[in-house]
């Protein structure tokens, strides 16, 4: 797994509160079927190569038995990753995945890493670089958004860096098709 992959998974797992490892479960919000190649394929200039489609049951935390479908898609050398779930349905449970989500963070920037807030109206959305001292990582940005009762999380990266505003494009392309 490329570490852009490993550091999408881990952003969205700790947003989701901190929460350790998972389980698989059945389908549930059809992740992969809310973003089309021909979508994918103007955004970062590359073919989806392969698409990879699995739900996780969430162990323990506000989110516990709860299902996070997860898509990610390989367009050469660049991945996009989307996580949704339901969202959050209190302020605590908010201020929790966003904290996680900040712990995360500040983690890569103790590695080195550069993290811009990316100041898109109606998402959280970052542009993460690594440090020249991490040759196999590579930078990537990714939006947090809501709509229609779920939440969601989309992580562009690796050969093709897109700014917040193209991830965060993307995402209102989600949103309109959540159910």
């Amino acid at each position: 797994m490329t570490r852009i992959r490993v550091a999408a998974l881990l952003t969205v797992g700790l947003w989701w509160a901190g929460m350790p490892g998972a389980g698989e479960a059945a389908s549930k919000y059809n992740a992969c079927g809310l973003l089309t190649a021909a979508e994918l394929k103007a955004a970062v200039n590359a073919s989806v190569d392969k698409m990879d489609e699995r739900d996780v049951v969430i162990p323990n935390g506000p989110y516990q038995g709860e299902t996070m479908s997860t898509c990610t898609w390989l367009l050469g050398t660049t991945s996009a990753t989307l996580n949704v779930i339901r969202g959050p349905r209190t302020a605590e449970q908010k201020a929790r995945g966003l904290a996680g989500f900040r712990r995360l963070e500040a983690a890569l920037v103790q590695k080195g890493w550069t993290v811009e807030p990316g100041k898109v109206p109606g998402a959280d959305c970052n542009t993460y670089k690594p440090p020249a001292s991490e040759s196999g990582a590579r930078p990537f940005a990714s939006c947090v958004m809501q709509s229609k009762e779920l939440a969601f999380w989309l992580g562009v990266g690796g050969g093709v860096s897109l700014t917040p505003q193209q991830v965060k494009a993307l995402g209102d392309k989600i949103a309109g098709r959540l159910a």
